[in-house]
């Protein structure tokens, strides 16, 4: 049986990504692949530390932008965000549509600074998973 296209896509994802072992590299090649193939405007990475327990800023290897209009969010510190900090204790995936307003309410995020950081860079969709590598919390996907 023939693959379809998403699966050669997929199949050609992982391949990339078993090539590499910097961490940084493989970042990079995770959050491009992603976004070209969702055709994402925007796709991030916020890597775990397990030492310092925390989420890291974005970087240049974390980041994707499918136009240099978008604004980066290198250097930014994703930890201010309480509910991204919640978030990232499940293996929920959350998504956000352009009908913004039952998420927002569901998750009591009106005025928050989630919803400022949304508001200043125009997203109107978006999905966040946490993603992990057998058994082990990674990061957080932000697309």
């Amino acid at each position: 049986m023939p693959l379809s296209e998403r699966e050669k896509k997929l199949i050609e994802i992982i391949t990339a990504l078993r090539r590499e072992f910097d961490f940084d590299k493989i970042k990079k090649t995770f959050v491009e692949s992603i976004g070209r193939y969702l055709n994402a405007d925007m796709v991030y990475f916020f890597s775990y530390d397990p030492i310092s327990k925390k989420l890291q800023p974005v970087n240049e290897f974390s980041e994707y932008r499918k136009s240099p209009e978008i604004p980066t969010l290198i250097g930014t510190d994703i930890e201010i965000f309480e509910f991204f900090k919640e978030m990232a204790k499940t293996r929920e995936i959350i998504t956000i549509s352009e009908e913004k307003t039952e998420f927002i309410e569901k998750y009591d995020l009106e005025e928050s600074p989630e919803e400022a950081f949304r508001k200043k860079y125009g997203a109107v969709s978006a999905i966040f998973a946490s993603i992990y590598y057998q058994g082990t919390y990674m990061g957080l996907l932000d697309i």
